[in-house]
């Protein structure tokens, strides 16, 4: 009876240190939602739109750490399809690398330069810029 509770216990320990791991460990897909308005406050038409997106390290400066994703319907590292928007509402997953293959995780490795913070840039069809970026956030789960 001592035997199987030490095994239990055992097996208990290495299932917590393992999703310890997985924890903090830097993700290789991130989902970001997100509400797009036009030039007069309503929200985009119903559709299929080519979405840019980038992380940077600063809220405005050139600061580049990931990106560019780009959601055109082509094939290729860092592509996929087109973004379906409904009222203004939109889903996408990054990841897990960019254009010049770069791993989506590294954007959000510490180390002794940072980051501090991550913000992404937004571009709907080719345009310019949403602005302000937004600060990306860990949420509790």
């Amino acid at each position: 009876m001592m035997q199987r509770f030490r095994t239990a216990g055992l097996a208990g320990l290495l299932l917590l240190l393992a999703a310890g791991t997985a924890l903090v460990a830097n993700p290789q897909y991130v989902n970001y939602q997100g509400i797009l308005h036009d030039a007069d406050g309503a929200p985009l038409a119903t559709g299929d739109y080519s979405m840019e997106f980038q992380i940077h390290r600063d809220l405005m400066a050139d600061s580049l750490l990931w990106g560019p994703f780009v959601f055109d319907g082509t094939n290729g590292p860092g592509h996929s399809a087109m973004v379906h928007v409904t009222n203004g509402r939109f889903n996408v997953i990054l990841g897990p690398a960019d254009t010049t293959g770069r791993a989506i995780g590294a954007a959000f490795k510490e180390d002794a330069s940072g980051p501090d913070q991550c913000f992404v840039e937004i571009r709907v069809n080719g345009g310019d810029p949403i602005l302000p970026r937004q600060q990306i956030l860990t949420v509790p789960y």
